[in-house]
């Protein structure tokens, strides 16, 4: 049986919630201005603060090292 009406279903109720907990808790939104605020406008709050957390991520990350190069320079250099 095929639904004939829009509605949300209980899935998208929850990425809804997560996105206002999200708003709340990370970028201090009120519930009401957090809930009240259009979709797209939502969405783009969530989809930048993602991205930011990405960058830090990336820049606290340290700099891929050369481990095998070192290793097989200091075996040469101390003959093991």
């Amino acid at each position: 049986m095929e639904l004939r009406f829009f509605g949300l279903t209980a899935e998208s109720k929850h990425y809804i919630l997560e996105y206002i907990y999200l708003l709340i808790r990370h970028l201090g939104f009120t519930y009401k201005d957090a809930y009240n605020l259009p979709v797209w406008k939502r969405d783009w709050f969530v989809k930048k603060f993602i991205e930011e957390k990405e960058k830090a991520q990336e820049r606290q990350a340290p700099p891929p090292s050369n481990n095998a190069a070192v290793n097989s320079s200091s075996r040469r250099l101390f003959r093991q």
